[in-house]
């Protein structure tokens, strides 16, 4: 009973002593092996920017295939490597090379729109296989194009979403129509141009025209209609780049879409002048009580959705009586929106960081918060949000639940996704 009566009256004893010795020794052992341990080897598990699996694969999905790419830089020569391919869980080797180098692979033919996973393995002179970062890859036919507003052009991302594929031409773009067949029609606003790309996004045709920044096709003809803010202006065109009608002090456009139905004509959202109805070429209708309309898209239900940015607010303007319908939503900067393919709509509202589903009633249904949403398009026939962060440089794609299935970060300042949506 010697320790307590000891340790009661504050000395030590030699329990104590002996516990307090044997804990240095162990944080000193313990700190010595951290300082010999190697964490800049990119599978050590400890290093901060591998996590012990090194980043080496890139799988780009395509119509059909997967392009593989990676590059074994930064790995200390290892022996050979080989490719998983992993479908639904299971697991097949797809190919083992003994030589281990840099290189790309195209794995085909796939079926689209089934997510595959690729695991790249390297083996070490004891003849382990060490893993590294599995990357995936969802092929399919979709072609879609983001526009940057600051110089970097046309860009085509994987129609997963997931990575880069090319850049056509350069310049600001804040606006463009995809077609069915994956073509592309666009103004160059600080080029003064505009271009049209074929499905493969090589350039096949180009003509001139000042300061454009909004287009709509219209659905029976192949013509089209280019608005500028600058100008005021709009301007009708054929493929071949022929002016086939020009309507001056229009004013500031933002928006256009062109209307559906065998009737044709086109929606103007005008800045301090409201929202204006084209038939022909001529003006026939205006709303003068919107006062900063960014967006006008047309359901084929019957109405125009209007987001009146001025008064942080969505209307519905009746296509047969003309009669608007503002939504009782709460807003916080709404700047685009699109439709959610069951008659409501979802809008991109950086104001209250994310996107404000509403009804066709025009009532809040839900919100998603993602961050400062710039600019959304659906896919009705994969149910995928694609999203637009300017100030963040990304798109990302998303379920109609908020769960975000992919981003990529292109840099410059991303205004506008599209795609053909097959």
């Amino acid at each position: 009973m010697i320790f307590p009566t000891l340790f009661r009256t504050g000395q030590t004893s030699f329990d104590s002593r002996h516990s307090r010795i044997l804990v240095f020794v162990l944080v000193t052992l313990f700190l010595v092996g951290c300082e010999t341990r190697d964490h800049t080897n990119p599978f050590d598990p400890e290093n901060p920017e591998t996590d012990g699996h090194p980043r080496v694969l890139n799988a780009i999905a395509q119509d059909g295939s997967v392009l593989l790419r990676w590059d074994l830089e930064g790995l200390d020569d290892p022996l050979g490597l080989r490719i998983l391919r992993e479908v639904e869980g299971v697991r097949t080797l797809l190919f083992e090379q003994s030589e281990a180098t840099g290189g790309e692979f195209v794995d085909e033919p796939l079926p689209n729109e089934e997510l595959v996973r690729y695991h790249l393995e390297v083996q070490d002179p004891s003849g382990t296989w060490l893993p590294t970062e599995p990357d995936s890859a969802t092929p399919g036919l979709t072609r879609v194009w983001v526009g940057d507003a600051v110089g970097g052009g046309l860009i085509r991302l994987s129609p997963d979403g997931r990575d880069f594929l090319r850049r056509s031409t350069s310049g600001d773009f804040l606006d463009m129509a995809v077609e069915t067949d994956g073509s592309v029609l666009a103004p160059n606003w600080s080029r003064n141009e505009v271009v049209i790309l074929d499905r493969d996004g090589e350039i096949a045709n180009r003509f001139d025209h000042l300061g454009g920044n909004a287009i709509a096709v219209e659905e029976n003809t192949s013509e089209f209609w280019v608005g500028s803010f600058s100008r005021g202006s709009l301007t009708r065109y054929n493929r071949g780049g022929d002016e086939l009608a020009v309507l001056e002090e229009v004013g500031p456009i933002e928006d256009l879409e062109a209307a559906r139905g065998n009737d044709g004509g086109l929606w103007v959202a005008v800045r301090f002048s409201g929202v204006l109805r084209v038939f022909g070429n001529s003006i026939q209708d205006r709303w003068e009580q919107f006062d900063w309309p960014v967006s006008v898209t047309e359901d084929p239900r019957g109405f125009v959705w209007v987001i009146d940015r001025a008064t942080q607010s969505v209307s519905r303007i009746s296509i047969t009586s003309g009669a608007v319908v503002v939504s009782a939503a709460e807003l916080g900067d709404p700047v685009d929106g699109t439709l959610d393919g069951d008659g409501g709509f979802w809008v991109a509202d950086p104001g209250r960081e994310g996107l404000v589903h509403l009804a066709a009633n025009g009532s809040e249904i839900e919100f998603l918060a993602m961050g400062r949403v710039s600019g959304v398009t659906y896919d009705s026939r994969k149910r995928r949000l694609w999203t637009v962060h300017r100030d963040e440089g990304k798109v990302s794609t998303w379920t109609v639940d908020g769960r975000e299935l992919s981003s990529y970060v292109l840099g410059g300042r991303p205004v506008k996704v599209e795609g053909n949506w097959p």
